[in-house]
């Protein structure tokens, strides 16, 4: 909750938004899967990787192992605050923005943004779901985006 303005220092302080956004782009990730083509021989799981090949890695199966996360279809923001198990797994455990060299340039100022609009909205408005099951995925559209959309009740 932010009192006064809404600064960057006021940002951050938004602990629990930060971690809510996070979380939900551990179980919503805007883009299932990524490629990579392999520039020199690997092993990777104890598989040969020729140079060339094309590896999928498929965010979805990563955020919801139950060998790496708690729980991984529970939606729970926790996981990512400081005490949280988010920062007891491995660092690419979490790809929502990638990691490494070819990740998201961007993912500082988008999270940023999304805590500042989120911010202003939730200190003017109460916003509740019109439908019981507005959580569902749709089986299909990419970016991931709720089943029939999202129709919210604006007080």
């Amino acid at each position: 909750d932010v009192k006064g303005p809404l600064s960057r220092e006021a940002c951050d302080k938004m602990d629990y938004t930060y971690a809510t956004l996070k979380e939900t782009l551990r179980l919503y990730s805007v883009v299932p899967a990524v490629t990579r083509n392999a520039v020199q021989r690997s092993t990777l799981g104890g598989y040969n990787i020729p140079i060339g090949t094309t590896v999928i890695i498929c965010i979805q199966g990563v955020h919801l192992n139950p060998t790496v996360w708690t729980d991984p279809t529970k939606f729970s923001p926790e996981r990512f605050l400081p005490e949280g198990e988010a920062h007891k797994v491995h660092p690419y455990a979490f790809l929502s923005f990638i990691q490494g060299p070819r990740n998201c340039l961007g993912q500082h100022l988008a999270l940023l943004e999304a805590r500042v609009v989120l911010g202003a909205l939730a200190k003017r408005f109460t916003f509740k779901p019109v439908r019981e099951n507005a959580n569902r995925k749709h089986p299909t559209m990419v970016p991931i985006g709720p089943d029939g959309g999202l129709e919210m009740t604006v007080e």
